[in-house]
């Protein structure tokens, strides 16, 4: 009788844990998909810039091929995690992971291969910040000795 009971609530405790799994899911499920948003804005300039001459269409399936392997990555981490082999948050999120990386390496590489003649990349911003730096820094050291030099002991030694 005592194994019977313990049968039981062991099966109840497993499918207790499966339905609290299967909510853990798909809350984290609910914000990855929002956040994922922002990680496929991360893709459009490069396959914009990867693909000039391939027109819309080509951009287009780029664009649903990148969305169908996210949505593959999301449904299999779904499935793994619905039945308790990774955790939920780990699984949901995995996916936004792997595409967040992918997307910067792929702006950062676009970035890099520029070659046109209006310039404007984050090298170039970076570039111009640094010389106008060190220009502001120059104007300072030229603006104390001027006025180092136009004090009332220069005029008497002049």
């Amino acid at each position: 009788m005592n194994q019977g009971a313990m049968n039981a609530a062991d099966a109840q405790m497993v499918a207790s844990r499966e339905g609290l799994d299967s909510l853990t899911v798909e809350i984290h499920k609910k914000f990855a998909l929002s956040f994922a948003c922002l990680v496929f804005v991360l893709f459009g300039p490069p396959i914009a810039l990867r693909y000039p001459r391939g027109g819309v269409g080509m951009t287009l399936g780029v664009s649903i091929a990148v969305f169908g392997l996210y949505y593959v990555c999301l449904m299999g981490g779904e499935a793994l995690a619905d039945k308790g082999m990774v955790p939920p948050s780990i699984a949901m999120w995995i996916a936004n992971a792997i595409f967040t990386v992918a997307g910067v390496v792929l702006l950062w590489r676009v970035e890099s291969t520029t070659d046109t003649s209006r310039g404007g990349g984050i090298r170039d911003w970076w570039a111009d910040r640094g010389a106008r730096r060190a220009l502001a820094t120059q104007m300072k050291q030229e603006q104390a000795a001027k006025t180092a030099g136009t004090g009332p002991t220069a005029a008497v030694g002049a």
